[in-house]
């Protein structure tokens, strides 16, 4: 088995907001369809923001 070069940097941050969590949550998850730019993905209250692989 190979391995791989590649080096994930999985920054975390946290902030605080003045509105409710899951209206802010599911404005994360219209982005999953509304646009391409990025990949979002939702577990529970986590929500995860890849870039695309450049082919």
């Amino acid at each position: 088995m190979e391995l791989s070069n590649e080096i994930d940097l999985r920054p975390r941050f946290k902030f605080d907001i003045d509105t409710v969590n899951e209206k802010l949550l599911k404005e994360f998850e219209k982005t999953k369809t509304s646009q391409s730019d990025f990949i979002v993905s939702r577990i529970d209250d986590h929500v995860f923001i890849k870039f695309p692989k450049q082919s």
